[in-house]
Order: C-alpha cells, then sequence, then structure tokens
C-alpha cells in the first residue's frame, strides 16, 4: 500500500489528528449555536437599562423601585446624578400633565425610604400637576410660570427649591428642612383659596411632619384657605421665615413646639384665623417673633399656647405683634415660680380681648392701642402678676387677678418692669421703644379690675404720667382750651410718687384708700393728696378724666424707699381708692 493510499485510509477512520482536532471544533460551535435561546430576552435586558423619554420610567433605588410617569402631554426620563441621587427630566408637558412619583416596589429588608431626587427640570416651565409624596427633593425644581393644581412632596431638604409663578390648589410636604439657600415661593394663593367660592369641595389640610427652616423661606404670596397642621416641632431661625402674604383663612396648628431663633419669623400679612401651639412658644434672643399685620383670631379663639408662652425678655423686641385685633390670648402652661407668660413683649395695634393666663404673668410687656378686655390672670403659687407692665391706651375693662399683684424692685428683684397696670399710655410708635418711652393721654379708664390677692409695690393708673408735672388735679379747660399733655418722657425711669388718700369712716378713723384723692364725710378734696413725708419730691402729671374702679382683697403693701422705684397706689382723677387698711384720720404726709 503506497503512503498515499495509507494516509487516505487513517482519515476514513478518523485516526488522523487534524480530524480530531475539527472533531474537537465542533462541541463548540454547537454550544455557541445552543445560547441562541437568550435572544429571545434581549429585549427585556435592554428595557431595563433604557435611560431615553418615555411616558413611564421605573427606576431601582437603595430603597425600592420607584414609578415615575407623565399623565397628559408630556415624557420624562432620570439621569443617576451620584450617590444613589436621581434628576429627573420632563419635556413637553402643559396644564394638563401631571408628574406622579410612587413607590411600586420596596426593599422588603429595609425600611421603606424616600427617592432621593436632585433636580426636576420641567423644559416648558408648565405643568398641571406634581404628586412626589415618594420623593425626598434636594435641589431646584424649574420655576414654574403658572398655576399648579397639587403640589406634593414628601421631604423637602436643606437646599431645595420651588418657585410657582401662580397658585397652587393643594399643597403637601411630608417634611420641611431648608437651609440657607432653600426656598418655597408661591406668587400667588395655597391650599384652594383660589377656588371659586361655589364649590362643595372643601380644600384639604396641608399636613407637615416636622418644620425647619435655618436661613431659608416659606412663603405664600397672597391666601392659603385650608388649615395648615404641623405634627410635631416648627423652627425658624437664622432669619428662616414662614410667611403667608395676606390671610391664612384657617387654623395654623403646631403640634409640638414653635421656636424662633436669630431673627426667625412667623409672618401672616392680614388675618390669621388662629395659631395654636400644642408645646411652648419660644421666642429666643435675637427671634423676630410672630407678626400679624391684621386680626388673629376670630371668635375669641386667635392665640392658644399648651405649654408656656416665652420672649426673649427684651424691653424693645417684639415677641408677638399684631396689627389690628388679638382676639383671644391663652397661655395654658407655667413654670414654677416663673409663670406662664414669662419675658414676652406683645403689642397689639387695636384691641385685646380675653386675655387668659391661669398660671401668672412674669416679667413681660403688653400693650393693646385701643383696649383690652375680658382678663383673667391665675396665681403662680400666691403671685399672678409679677414684674409686668400691661398698657392700654384707652381702657382696661373687667380684668380680674386671682393672686398676688407685685413688684420685686423695691426688694431687689429687678429682673423684668416695675409692675403697672395702666390705662391711658400708649406704646411709642418708632421700632425698638421700651415703656419708659410711652406717651400718657388722657381719658384712660380701669373698669371692674378685681385683685384677689395684695398689690405690693405695683401700680394702677388712670391717664397719670409719673413725670412732667407736680402732681396737682388737671385744670378745667375753657371752650376751645387744650388739655393738659403729658409732653415727652425724660430719659430714664421716673417713679410713681407715694400718693396719701385717705376715706372717711367717721369717728376719727379713716382708711388708707392709696390713691390721690381724699373722701372726707362723702365729698372728695378738690385737689390731689400725696405722701410728701415718705415721698416729697412729686412730679406726677394728671390728666384729665381718668377713671379707676378696682378692689383689692389682699390690702396694700408700700415698701419705703426714694424715687427709684414706685410706690404703690391708686392714680386717676376720678376714683375711689382701695381699702389700705385703718388708719387715724389726718395721719396722711399731704
Amino acid at each position: 500500500m503506497s503512503e498515499i493510499e495509507r494516509q487516505g485510509e487513517l482519515r476514513a477512520r478518523g485516526t488522523d489528528g487534524r480530524s480530531n482536532r475539527a472533531r474537537l471544533r465542533r462541541p463548540r460551535v454547537d454550544r455557541r449555536l445552543g445560547a441562541r435561546p437568550i435572544e429571545i430576552l434581549e429585549d427585556r435586558r435592554l428595557l431595563a437599562v433604557f435611560t431615553g423619554f418615555s411616558h413611564v420610567r421605573h427606576v431601582p433605588t437603595r430603597t425600592g423601585v420607584f414609578s415615575i410617569s407623565i399623565d397628559g402631554p408630556g415624557v420624562v426620563k432620570t439621569v443617576p446624578a451620584g450617590k444613589g441621587v436621581f434628576s429627573i427630566k420632563v419635556l413637553g408637558t402643559s396644564a394638563d400633565s401631571s408628574l406622579d412619583i410612587s413607590l411600586v416596589r420596596p426593599r422588603f429588608h429595609l425600611s421603606t425610604g424616600l427617592m432621593p431626587v436632585r433636580n426636576i427640570e420641567i423644559r416648558s416651565g408648565v405643568i398641571g400637576s406634581i404628586k412626589a409624596e415618594a420623593v425626598d427633593l434636594e435641589g431646584a425644581v424649574t420655576p414654574l410660570t403658572s398655576s399648579v393644581d397639587t403640589l406634593a412632596f414628601g421631604a423637602l431638604g436643606r437646599a431645595a427649591q420651588i418657585e410657582i409663578g401662580g397658585d397652587v390648589g393643594t399643597l403637601n410636604l411630608g417634611t420641611i428642612d431648608l437651609g440657607p439657600t432653600g426656598r418655597v415661593i408661591i406668587a400667588g394663593d395655597a391650599n384652594g383659596a383660589s377656588k371659586s367660592k361655589s364649590s362643595d369641595t372643601a380644600s384639604p389640610a396641608m399636613t407637615v411632619q416636622i418644620v425647619r427652616i435655618d436661613g431659608g423661606r416659606f412663603v405664600i404670596g397672597r391666601d392659603s384657605a385650608a388649615q395648615i397642621e404641623v405634627n410635631g416641632d416648627v423652627t425658624l431661625m437664622h432669619n428662616g421665615l414662614f410667611s403667608i402674604g395676606r390671610d391664612q383663612l384657617a387654623p395654623l396648628k403646631i403640634g409640638g413646639t414653635m421656636t424662633l431663633d436669630t431673627g426667625g419669623v412667623l409672618s401672616v400679612g392680614r388675618n390669621l384665623t388662629a395659631l395654636n401651639v400644642n408645646g411652648d412658644l419660644l421666642v429666643n434672643p435675637t427671634g423676630s417673633g410672630v407678626q400679624v399685620g391684621g386680626d388673629l383670631g376670630i371668635d375669641l379663639t386667635g392665640l392658644t399656647v399648651n405649654g408656656i408662652f416665652r420672649g426673649q425678655g427684651s424691653p424693645s423686641a417684639v415677641d408677638l405683634g399684631v396689627g389690628l385685633n388679638l382676639n383671644g390670648l391663652l397661655v395654658k402652661g407655667g413654670t414654677a415660680n416663673q409663670g406662664g407668660v414669662q419675658g414676652a413683649n406683645i403689642n397689639v395695634g387695636k384691641n385685646l380681648n380675653n386675655l387668659d393666663v391661669p398660671h401668672g404673668i412674669f416679667n413681660s410687656y403688653i400693650t393693646a392701642g385701643v383696649s383690652i378686655n375680658n382678663t383673667t390672670v391665675g396665681a403662680d403659687g400666691v403671685i399672678a402678676i409679677y414684674n409686668s407692665e400691661i398698657d392700654a391706651t384707652s381702657s382696661i375693662n373687667r380684668f380680674t387677678v386671682d393672686g398676688d399683684v407685685k413688684s420685686g424692685f423695691p426688694t431687689g428683684g429687678t429682673t423684668g418692669y416695675p409692675t403697672r397696670i395702666i390705662a391711658g399710655k400708649s406704646r411709642a410708635p418708632q421700632a425698638g421703644a421700651t415703656p419708659n418711652q410711652g406717651l400718657y393721654v388722657a381719658n384712660g379708664s380701669i373698669n371692674n379690675l378685681a385683685i384677689h390677692g395684695t398689690l405690693i409695690d405695683a401700680v394702677l393708673a388712670a391717664s397719670v404720667a409719673p413725670y412732667g408735672g407736680d402732681g396737682s388735679l388737671p385744670p378745667s379747660v375753657p371752650y376751645g382750651g387744650t388739655e393738659r399733655t403729658s409732653g415727652s418722657p425724660p430719659a430714664g425711669f421716673s417713679n410713681f410718687n407715694a400718693p396719701g388718700g385717705l376715706t372717711d369712716l367717721g369717728g376719727g378713723i379713716a382708711t388708707k384708700n392709696y390713691s390721690i384723692r381724699s373722701l372726707i364725710g362723702g365729698v372728695l378734696l378738690p385737689t390731689a393728696v400725696w405722701d410728701t413725708a415718705t415721698d416729697p419730691d412729686i412730679h406726677a402729671n394728671v390728666l384729665a378724666n381718668g377713671t379707676i374702679t378696682a378692689t383689692v382683697t389682699g390690702g396694700v403693701v408700700s415698701t419705703t424707699h426714694g424715687d427709684s422705684y414706685d410706690y404703690a397706689g391708686v392714680f386717676a382723677v376720678n376714683t375711689l381708692g382701695v381699702d389700705g387698711g385703718a388708719v387715724p384720720l389726718g395721719s396722711s404726709g399731704s
């Protein structure tokens, strides 16, 4: 057999090495062919990583899979923004479009969380609704030029920025935590305020878990119709602003404590239906407080604090300012030896109606531009009003104190203000004005004031200034003449001089009535009476028509001292004073 024939036979038997190598290659070819069924799944693999625009996106995150969709005109896509955060881009939307973001598949081994979103870019600048209760917004939403039916987020981070050029029908923001660059600005109305009055559908409440604004701004430009309810605390600091430009037409309720610190302010431009604070209301030093331009309260439900109301203790910085009427101020809580209203500076432009403080007013300055009506102050221990001044320009009516009214200044307690309750005194209008800068006016009246305790080194006055006069009664004014005025206050403190009035009981016995009028034989003496033996330097200025009707069941205590502090008394042209105890007739120092 030739060599050629032998090789052919070997190939035929499969013993040739080259043929064996060919056979070894065949299985690899077969395996490749066997992988072809995976081609059926290729479309599904491509969908999972598709990042282009569509009507619906499903985005896997650390806390679950979220659905992002556009209802109505428009398309959406997501873009990773690093560290598990996403940005969202939306094209082609109109006022009929809604961006909806929801959790569709949680990670069951993890606690449910929000989808972190850095920015939401809405190219058209117009969208009907953003329903994103499942989103923690950490950056900016494209400023929107028109109104929005619904604006909802689960949380707003420190750098969140939302600007709406129109109205927002329904506003829900789970947690608000805005830093110095954070802001929510709604140019128009919110919470249903722009809806037709004929609508039978009540606007839903705006519910928030907590509010913390550290240098940021939350602004509703015009009205808010529905109730705003914060379940937890509200903290406004470093000029943080929570503002409603015109009216809050339903109550603002705070489930925790409200703290206003370092320029933090709650501002309502016109009327606030009610402010309810379940915890404490705290205005820390340099805080800007609560400012309401119109009325606070409807039907005597103005400000209710279930804890304490503690101001910054400043004679010039206002903690609660109300431009018109404060219809109801109820402070239910208290702190031992500090009262319920502590170090507060309250300025009401017109009337303060229904003041109710069961645990006392301490170290505070409270004024009303017209009148204070229907007041009840309870005691912290035995003291109800301590080192506080309460003034009304016109009248104080139906004022009941269930405890002592005391000034601690003559005995060394000099925090706060000498205790005075004055009708016929207006707060000085300039910013930073203190109690010493107020203007005394004629015709002030205190009606039905009852102190169920002792008046201790404290003053009740109606149209009597402690400076600028000689203590004489005001002269009669001829037709066309001008009544006596108090003039400008001097720099520093002026005390109320010691009154010397007596009331004749007959039989050579009288009561020291602690007023500047003596009643002898049933007739008021025609001159003012001062205790010059105790306080020889008389500088009081008695204005026309001041009137006081008051009772003090526990008597009067007036500590002897010089002109550094007030003497206890009842100061008005028209008054019978109060019962200060029996003394021999003629024992006055007048």
